[in-house]
C-alpha cells in the first residue's frame, strides 16, 4: 500500500507574501508621514522663533519709546516745548512703525 502526501504551499506562500507586502506598504506610509511631521515641526519651530524675535523687538521699541517720552516730559519747561517733543517723537514713531507692522503682519495669529 502506498500513501502519497502532497503539501500545497502555494496558497500559504501567496498569503504570506501578500501579508508581507501589506506590512511593507504600511511601514512605507508611516515613514512618509513621519517625514512630513518632522518638516512641520521644523517649520513650527522656525515660526515660533520668528514670533519671539518680533515680540522681543516690539518690547524693546515700546520700552525705548516710554523712556523717550519720560525724558521729554521731564526736560520740557513749558507746554509748547513738551508738545514739540511729542510731535517729533510721533513722526519718528510713525517712521519706525512700518517695519514693525510688516513683521507683525507676517506672523500668523
Amino acid at each position: 500500500m502506498r500513501i502519497d502526501v502532497y503539501h500545497h504551499f502555494d496558497g500559504v506562500l501567496a498569503n504570506t507574501d501578500h501579508k508581507l507586502n501589506q506590512i511593507y506598504i504600511m511601514l512605507k506610509s508611516l515613514v512618509q508621514r513621519e517625514m512630513i511631521m518632522v518638516q512641520e515641526i521644523q517649520d513650527l519651530v522656525a515660526e515660533v522663533s520668528e514670533v519671539k524675535t518680533v515680540q522681543a523687538s516690539a518690547t524693546v521699541a515700546i520700552a525705548a519709546l516710554i523712556d523717550r517720552f519720560n525724558v521729554a516730559i521731564q526736560a520740557a519747561t513749558d507746554l509748547e516745548e513738551a508738545k514739540a517733543a511729542a510731535v517729533q517723537m510721533k513722526a519718528e514713531l510713525a517712521e519706525a512703525t512700518a517695519p514693525l507692522s510688516a513683521a507683525i503682519a507676517n506672523v500668523p495669529a
